[in-house]
């Protein structure tokens, strides 16, 4: 096993349960308005929130457009006739406070902490990304957090990495990049030439982007990485 100085994680769905988070925040955000959220309706905002950050992520638009446009198509779709930047806002603050742990990430982080510098790298919100980590309590375990919003630019672009490198006095062949997002973490690290280990339970065997590991479950990390707990 190669020798790595830091590791940068992902944090949503690789150390926190965004969609878990995400079903809740909506929950809250559309009750006050009389809108009673069922899975259903969170599987349809979700497909759309998805598929404006992946068109974030290839750089075709900003994170003000998803902003704008999330909302008015999930409201326009459920006939909720309010104003969509106002839902937008109400629902940031809302999902800033959901921190819920997968399974296992507290205990990794706490027993690589002190082997090894950690690092958050994150697409979402600076200050909801923050918020959640010291919710969390993982926050303790980490050098630091850097986001898109910070960099200028969406990871998988090689901004973001030239920035979080340049900043960090980071090497690509020191660090591991752990991450659930084959388009956004695994491609930012094979593009920038940095190992990445995916967490993923069904890796898509079809996709042509190629992670250095992969690991079921978080807690593998610590036997992949030579450590026997």
């Amino acid at each position: 096993m190669k020798e790595y100085k830091a590791i940068l994680f992902d944090l949503d769905m690789t150390l926190l349960d965004f969609s878990q988070g995400e079903y809740n925040a909506l929950c809250r955000t559309l009750e006050r308005y009389g809108v009673e959220v069922d899975r259903n309706m969170h599987r349809r905002y979700s497909s759309i929130n998805q598929a404006l950050w992946l068109r974030h992520e290839r750089g075709e638009i900003s994170r003000e457009d998803i902003s704008r446009l999330r909302f008015t198509r999930f409201l326009g779709e459920i006939g909720l006739h309010e104003d969509p930047m106002k839902i937008d806002r109400e629902y940031k603050e809302n999902i800033s406070y959901e921190a819920i742990l997968m399974d296992g990430a507290k205990e990794t982080v706490e027993f690589l902490s002190d082997k090894y510098d950690l690092y958050v790298i994150s697409n979402g919100t600076d200050f909801i990304q923050r918020r959640r980590m010291q919710i969390s309590g993982l926050m303790p375990y980490f050098k630091e957090i850097v986001t898109s919003e910070q960099a200028g630019a969406p990871k998988p672009e090689s901004e973001f990495f030239d920035y979080l490198f340049k900043r960090e006095l980071l090497f690509p062949d020191e660090v591991l990049i752990v991450g659930d997002s084959l388009t956004s973490d695994i491609l930012g690290g094979v593009n920038y030439g940095v190992d990445t280990c995916l967490v993923s339970k069904e890796p898509d065997e079809l996709s042509d982007i190629e992670p250095t590991y992969t690991i079921e479950k978080l807690t593998d990390l610590i036997e992949l990485l030579g450590y026997i707990k």
